[in-house]
């Protein structure tokens, strides 16, 4: 499943539960209809995780199965570290670590500057950067 996915999905729940956007857009403080239809069109690529689980509560539709349908629970083998990989930067950054949190912002954006320098260190001693 993809982030298309999770857009058909909360669509496909809204309506078989007989609500408009309008009615699920009311049910949360800031949002609007037209962020309810861009994220059902997918034209919104990552909702907030707020956004998300106040949808769901609208509709019906529990948190952990939109994030599946998008693919962004760590399988049950799956490392902080692996997610990171599949997600793009800044959305495993808005996922993980919330604006209210700089500190913790602060220290993942100076870890995620080491392990790129790290990274680019091993490329220029001719290492593989990938093998641990």
């Amino acid at each position: 499943m993809s982030m298309k996915d999770l857009s058909a999905l909360i669509k496909q729940t809204r309506e078989r539960n007989r609500l408009t956007q309008s009615q699920v857009a009311a049910q949360m403080p800031r949002l609007s209809q037209k962020v309810v239809s861009d994220i059902e069109t997918n034209m919104v690529y990552l909702p907030a995780p707020e956004i998300l689980r106040g949808i769901g509560n609208a509709i019906g539709l529990p948190y952990a199965e939109m994030l599946a349908a998008a693919e962004l629970l760590p399988l049950p083998e799956e490392s902080n570290e692996a997610l990171a990989r599949r997600l793009p930067l800044i959305d495993y950054l808005r996922w993980n670590y919330r604006p209210r949190d700089p500190q913790r912002m602060a220290e993942a954006v100076e870890a995620l500057i080491q392990g790129l320098l790290a990274a680019e260190s091993k490329v220029g001693s001719g290492q593989n950067p990938t093998a641990r």
